[in-house]
């Protein structure tokens, strides 16, 4: 758990930011600014402004999933600058790149944003798990949201 995050490697974020710092998985912190830092100057070698993540939700005390046991956190990535969340197609693309066990969409909450999980390895979780929940709250695969997305924007 955090007792053991040493926060000196986490400079981006404080404890403040989260609800119970203390019950999430050190290595999710670590992987979290891991992805913070990357993405930010990534953005800014391309002329963007930086990005920042605000945290949404971790540690959900009676909660049976990652979040119970402190290795999921609910984020949304913003542009550095105008503080707006950037397109959950960017967000998830970033996403992409680390190695989170599960990748959730949310383009529908207040803010569009991601669940990032890191589950232990093993047999069962040997792969990415990645969904999107839909506005009338059923999951569908990334790829069927991807294709939706494709449609509406190249197809008039």
């Amino acid at each position: 758990m955090a007792q053991d995050t040493d926060w000196s490697k986490v400079p981006n974020f404080t404890q403040d930011e989260f609800d119970y710092p203390n019950e999430i998985v050190a290595d999710v912190l670590y992987m979290l600014q891991t992805m913070r830092t990357n993405e930010n100057r990534r953005s800014v070698q391309r002329g963007g402004h930086g990005i920042i993540i605000t945290i949404n939700s971790d540690y959900r005390l009676g909660d049976p999933g990652q979040h119970g046991k402190g290795r999921a956190l609910d984020v949304v990535i913003r542009d550095a600058r105008t503080r707006e969340p950037l397109p959950i197609t960017m967000q998830f693309w970033m996403a992409q790149f680390y190695f989170w066990t599960g990748i959730g969409m949310y383009p529908y909450w207040k803010e569009p944003g991601l669940h990032l999980d890191l589950k232990p390895v093993s047999p069962i979780y040997s792969r990415r798990r990645t969904w999107c929940r839909q506005e009338d709250g059923k999951y569908i695969a990334v790829e069927e949201y991807m294709a939706t997305v494709c449609r509406n924007t190249f197809i008039t």
